[in-house]
């Protein structure tokens, strides 16, 4: 098994002509839940057929990773192909710019280069790279700087996954890092006559902030600390364990089952959402003194996507940023068969990752 180029595999970023794949099951190791989707080809439609989610286990949950493993992997039908997301606080993601160089060239300076652009970068650390170019192929630029996607991943956890998966005897088709899985979901859409794409992922404990096109990653912000802040926030303010936050963000209700004031949680908050803001503003300004171009369309998703959304803290960071912020749906592209659908449509904003291990595997990326 092997860590997958760009552990995304930037190259599906294309679009291209669709495989004829049957099915998959698509499991994402998130750091507090995992989550996974069952999905066949029907025809000219991808079917959803099955569906997990299973909150309290993930990366940083040790033990219980395995035994929430051992319920997604039980949506498997048979010997059908397994692909699988994994995200943790410890992985990093940078786009950087290098001389060009083929990929032989770049594999032999990969540690070099990840020591040069990630603080902290622990030496057994799991490397990759992806070479980008409009081809969406790993090719060697003419001239000038060459835009490459760097991955680091911490090797413990990767390969405690590995082991994990083994045990249930199960080989995956590939392994991405969750943020970059969830920019297929979006990058399926083959729409970038307005410009490039930008999502907001706000998830329990992680999150991003990326700007992509169909054959570039223009940037990416991990936004992590921001996550975490405002569940710190939310936890001091309303007295919260974790799980009753969680529940918080999931229901909208307090323990006791009132439903906290909307004016109350923005005023709570109110530091986190001028973070997000200040935020936007500066990709939005990198962008157009990088590459020129605009940028009025953000897509939210995550775990918080819904919560930011019903207490109006999305409007408002919309607002203040100068762009509009639409939660984004990554289950729109499935046809829906015999789940939860309740249960799902609850979820859907939290799926992205997973739908695009879909949109990568039924590509061919």
């Amino acid at each position: 098994m092997t860590f997958a180029s760009a552990v995304s595999r930037v190259s599906s970023w294309m679009p291209g002509r669709s495989r004829e794949r049957d099915s998959l099951l698509a499991v994402d190791v998130g750091i507090n839940a995992v989550r996974a989707i069952h999905v066949r080809r029907d025809g000219g439609d991808l079917v959803l057929d099955g569906f997990r989610m299973l909150r309290g286990a993930g990366s940083a949950s040790g033990q219980a990773l395995e035994e929430a493993l051992r319920e997604a992997l039980a949506l498997r039908r048979g010997g059908e192909a397994v692909a699988v997301s994994v995200n943790s606080v410890d992985a990093a993601i940078r786009r950087i710019e290098l001389p060009p160089m083929n990929s032989t060239e770049l594999r032999e300076s990969l540690s070099w280069e990840a020591r040069r652009h990630i603080a902290g970068l622990a030496e057994d650390a799991v490397l990759d790279a992806q070479i980008l170019s409009p081809a969406g192929r790993d090719v060697r630029p003419a001239q000038g700087p060459m835009p490459v996607v760097l991955v680091a991943f911490p090797r413990q956890l990767y390969e405690s996954l590995e082991a994990a998966l083994d045990r249930f005897r199960v080989e995956p088709v590939f392994i991405d890092v969750s943020p970059l899985a969830a920019m297929n979901s979006l990058l399926r859409r083959d729409d970038f006559s307005k410009g490039p794409l930008a999502l907001l992922d706000l998830g329990s404990g992680t999150g991003s902030f990326a700007i992509f096109g169909a054959g570039d990653l223009m940037l990416f912000r991990d936004l992590g600390e921001r996550a975490m802040h405002m569940d710190q926030t939310l936890a001091n303010h309303f007295a919260l364990d974790p799980e009753q936050v969680e529940s918080l963000k999931l229901s909208g209700k307090l323990p006791k089952g009132e439903t906290p004031d909307s004016a109350v949680v923005q005023r709570t908050l109110a530091g986190v959402a001028t973070e997000l803001v200040e935020d936007v503003r500066s990709a939005i300004l990198y962008l157009e003194s990088r590459a020129g171009g605009a940028l009025d369309h953000v897509y939210l998703s995550g775990s918080n996507a819904s919560f930011l959304e019903r207490c109006g803290i999305a409007d408002s960071i919309g607002v203040q940023s100068g762009v509009t912020l639409e939660r984004w749906n990554p289950l729109q592209a499935f046809r829906v068969g015999m789940v939860d659908e309740i249960a799902l449509r609850a979820a859907a904003s939290d799926l992205s990752a997973v739908a695009g291990l879909a949109a990568r595997f039924f590509r061919g990326g």
